[in-house]
């Protein structure tokens, strides 16, 4: 995949240090749920590097994703998941749209684990990323951390909040 490719969509492909830091986040997802033989959509899944994750622990993954290119399924209203994961990317999203996608989610004839992952955006985050380079952090963010967070509760049961000091991961279920 070339650069601009990247850069144009806006697709996340880091250095060193910000590939740690997502590995952190995929190894407290990985761990947060058994994934085995479940059917698991990757909301927002850039180029896969959680797929490959969670295809190791025996997870069916397909990933959507805005970048027609990198998804698997051209609606994500089309595939029966039992797990749907929101990987850094309902920040990007509008409040009304991210309403659309859990009614979307909460509607579903099923109990369905959502889990979300998400920069807590503070002071910490802003300097972590200026030292490796990132001069305007969260410059595209259209939802802020505790309106997604506010989101996930008023449509979902919260099952596991683990908050880190750079990001927070909420493992949520559909409500009866």
């Amino acid at each position: 995949m070339d650069r601009n490719f990247i850069k144009k969509n806006n697709i996340t492909k880091g250095n060193f240090i910000s590939k740690m830091y997502f590995n952190f986040n995929y190894f407290i997802v990985e761990n947060i749920c058994n994934f085995n033989n479940k059917n698991v959509l990757d909301f927002g899944g850039g180029l896969g590097f959680l797929k490959k994750r969670l295809i190791q622990k025996g997870a069916n993954v397909k990933i959507y994703d805005k970048v027609k290119e990198l998804s698997d399924v051209n609606n994500y209203k089309d595939y029966d998941c039992d797990i749907v994961i929101f990987s850094h990317v309902l920040m990007y999203i509008n409040k009304d749209e991210v309403e659309k996608i859990f009614s979307f989610f909460k509607k579903k004839n099923k109990k369905i684990l959502i889990i979300s992952c998400f920069s807590n955006q503070t002071i910490f985050n802003k300097i972590f990323a200026f030292l490796l380079g990132h001069k305007n952090p969260h410059k595209d963010t259209v939802l802020l951390p505790k309106t997604e967070e506010q989101l996930i509760s008023n449509f979902f049961k919260i099952e596991k909040s683990i908050n880190f000091f750079l990001f927070k991961v909420i493992l949520s279920s559909t409500k009866n």
